[in-house]
């Protein structure tokens, strides 16, 4: 192995990152070894204590491999670990740290939610971080660092602090969302909020909380869409949704709106197909109708 040219030695290194992959590296040969603490990402699967044995502790592991890094970047951490632990890995790797990622689903298994500092505290010491991403964290309180924040697939969402919050995302894909409360959104630059079901009260509430947020927006690259109607119940939002897409699609090339399975049976079914044809003969140039 000490016979390969480096390209081909840092080609192979640069695609490894899982922890025990790295630890079987060390082995191979002194100049792979040698090689290890320039990686820029370490990751560690949630199974990385199942075979410790000893007085070994994942906290141990991680601190070991971490320290051995000159200038690690990624990190990734999906394995069980304290907020001792963490903390003594941040406080080694911060400066250079840009991601970071952690499964925190044992917070409340593990550690009782009133030790001090808590997990959450502990990630300040990253403060060259550029991407954050917990998953299964229990938020008592809002960290007073937050300034972006992205939420996926809650339906109650609540942050009480948030004057700090400048980049906000919510997006429920599967499911409804019933609540969500910000409190005072001072600092806020960008919004968004995507989903399948969202209740109009956490609409309205959003729009209250963000009221100084410019609401202007275009869809830059839309340029075909094809819309399947089912059911002229909601007609008036319906066609709201239709005007707005010819609006803000400024490259929108082609709509085609297909009512083949719309039931006909309600009695509102005539009107709403009225609406479609004069929609249609507004937009002559882009939209069809099958």
């Amino acid at each position: 192995m000490d016979s390969l040219p480096d390209a081909i030695v840092q080609y192979i290194l640069s695609h490894t990152s899982n922890a025990k992959d790295v630890a079987s590296c060390t082995c191979v040969s002194k100049r792979w070894k040698d090689s290890i603490p320039y990686l820029r990402s370490l990751y560690f699967p949630r199974n990385l204590n199942d075979k410790l044995t000893g007085g070994d502790t994942t906290d141990n592991i991680v601190k070991q491999m971490v320290s051995s890094m000159c200038q690690l970047e990624e990190l990734v951490v999906y394995c069980p670990f304290t907020s001792v632990g963490l903390a003594s890995w941040l406080s080694l790797t911060g400066p250079s740290l840009r991601y970071l990622e952690l499964r925190m689903d044992n917070l409340v298994e593990q550690q009782p939610c009133t030790d001090k500092p808590s997990k959450l505290d502990c990630i300040g010491a990253a403060r060259n971080l550029e991407s954050l991403k917990l998953w299964g964290v229990l938020m008592i309180h809002s960290p007073k660092w937050l300034e972006w924040l992205e939420v996926q697939g809650c339906s109650w969402i609540r942050v009480p602090e948030t004057q700090c919050l400048r980049n906000l995302s919510i997006a429920n894909n599967s499911g409804r969302v019933y609540m969500v409360d910000f409190g005072k959104l001072a600092a806020l630059d960008f919004l968004s909020i995507r989903g399948v079901q969202w209740c109009w009260e956490a609409i309205s509430k959003m729009l209250q909380l963000a009221n100084e947020v410019d609401s202007r927006f275009v869809i830059h690259c839309l340029e075909e869409t094809v819309i399947t109607v089912r059911s002229p119940l909601n007609a008036e939002q319906k066609m709201n949704t239709l005007e707005s897409l010819v609006k803000y699609g400024r490259n929108l090339k082609k709509m085609t709106i297909r009512i083949l399975d719309m039931k006909s049976s309600h009695s509102s079914a005539d009107d709403f197909f009225q609406e479609i044809c004069r929609f249609r003969c507004l937009n002559r140039k882009i939209v069809s109708i099958e």
